[in-house]
């Protein structure tokens, strides 16, 4: 017998009920905790009850084709769904099935997923709903495995990525909001993800935790270059972005002849700032450190970088200065403030480890130098400490205080010697971190016109 009802047909066939509907009819659905709602235009829907010969309980098979999915308040659809479903003894109240979804968005919480898809299987009871299967986030991104539970007595539900694979540059669209505040200083090219991430979510509210380790990082800082960087990161939550990050560079080119190596770093991403912590490296046979610093708003610091044990004659050669040369070893202490618009360097000071020779060789006749020029020209010191200190419009103050001989002047008399040597470098700093190259950037300012002379104050 048959019986049309509109767009539907019923169809009974001995033991078998049919059911079909071809209309694009708005269905909803509430799920238990009646805070949302789950809204579709069914494009399709067949529905069959059959009854074994050996029961008299019937069977029921199904299958829906939906498009436009509307996932309430989750800020949440698919585009595209298809679904058959098999429930058994209705005693049991279980139901089970198989599942195509497309176009799939959730657009909550600062990293936003858009035109993602999924396949999977899914079994539905009194009490929970859970499901395993493969999504693809991203379009290009392989597939990746997931399962999912939802409870209903509680209204929480969970979706799992236990085994993440992929690349950088297949997810840097999600990658972005979590590098946003650094975006102006680094640039990543390339990078291998592994790891694994768990979504949970309760009504409105999404947190989210996972770990993962990035290795083959090629990313650019500044003009200087990233290479086989390593990065192992660790996810709170997801809104706010909570993180923590360990970072390994191998190596990382400054300037000509500087290189800072074996860098390790710790960096903790909060709502509103990055905190930077542990930092440490070789740099010039000696070692770069920075205990904790804050980046916020646009700016590091205040922070106090620390330089123990560091090589003064490849810094010099690298820096090239005329008739400069020096050798020794020094440790820096050096308050720092950077930003995109300004460096800074407030009073910083720094002193010999061990004896060296500091020659400063200007032109013209020796006996026509004055006193601390003719010392400088072969000093031998016992001692070498100063101040440091840099401002924002390029003014900045070297304090040096020397002690011992020059073999050629008085016999190698000791002698002390107290010099402020200002002058005024505006944007050479910044531009010596951003390119990596502090002697270029010292140079195209010189021949910008904009290093002033140097003076030499008693």
């Amino acid at each position: 017998a048959n019986l049309a009802l509109d767009d539907e047909v019923l169809k009974l066939n001995g033991s078998q009920l049919d059911i079909a509907s071809q209309a694009n009819l708005p269905v909803a659905m509430a799920l238990v905790d009646q805070k949302q709602a789950i809204k579709l235009n069914a494009k399709s829907l067949g529905i069959k009850v059959t009854w074994p010969d050996t029961s008299l309980m019937p069977s029921v098979r199904g299958q829906l084709i939906a498009q436009a999915v509307d996932l309430g308040d989750y800020n949440a659809g698919i585009g595209k769904l298809s679904l058959g479903f098999v429930a058994g003894d209705p005693g049991s109240g279980v139901i089970t099935g198989d599942f195509t979804a497309g176009q799939a968005r959730y657009e909550n919480g600062p990293v936003p997923v858009t035109n993602a898809s999924a396949t999977g299987s899914f079994s539905v009871d009194p009490d929970k709903i859970t499901g395993r299967g493969k999504a693809r986030l991203l379009p290009g991104m392989a597939d990746q495995a997931y399962t999912f539970t939802y409870t209903n007595a509680s209204g929480r539900g969970s979706l799992a990525f236990p085994a993440i694979a992929t690349d950088y540059t297949t997810i840097a669209a999600l990658a972005n909001p979590v590098l946003q505040e650094l975006s102006s200083l680094l640039t990543v090219d390339q990078a291998k993800i592994r790891g694994n991430l768990k979504v949970t979510f309760e009504g409105d509210s999404v947190d989210g935790a996972g770990s993962f380790s990035i290795t083959d990082i090629n990313a650019g800082l500044g003009e200087t270059r990233i290479n086989n960087a390593e990065l192992d990161l660790e996810l709170f939550d997801l809104d706010p972005l909570l993180t923590r990050e360990r970072l390994r560079i191998p190596e990382l080119a400054l300037a000509a002849g500087i290189d800072l190596g074996q860098i390790k770093v710790q960096v903790e991403q909060s709502e509103t700032a990055i905190e930077i912590s542990d930092l440490g490296a070789s740099l010039l046979s000696g070692e770069l450190a920075l205990a904790k610093a804050t980046y916020e708003n646009g700016a590091l610091g205040p922070a106090t970088v620390n330089l123990r044990g560091i090589e003064l004659e490849p810094l010099l050669t690298a820096l090239d200065v005329d008739g400069l040369s020096a050798t020794g070893k020094f440790d820096f202490a050096l308050p720092v403030t950077i930003s995109d618009d300004a460096f800074t360097i407030d009073k910083g000071t720094y002193a010999s480890k061990v004896r060296g020779m500091l020659k400063y060789q200007t032109p013209g006749n020796f006996a026509d130098k004055n006193l601390a020029l003719q010392a400088l020209d072969n000093f031998h010191y016992t001692s070498l400490k100063g101040g440091i200190s840099y401002q924002e419009n390029g003014d900045y103050v070297l304090a040096v205080l020397l002690e011992g001989a020059n073999p050629e002047l008085y016999d190698g008399y000791p002698i002390k010697l107290n010099m402020n040597i200002t002058g005024n470098m505006p944007d050479v700093m910044r531009a010596a971190i951003l390119t990596g190259d502090f002697s270029q950037a010292i140079i195209d300012s010189y021949r910008e016109g904009k290093v002033t002379p140097v003076e030499e104050q008693p």
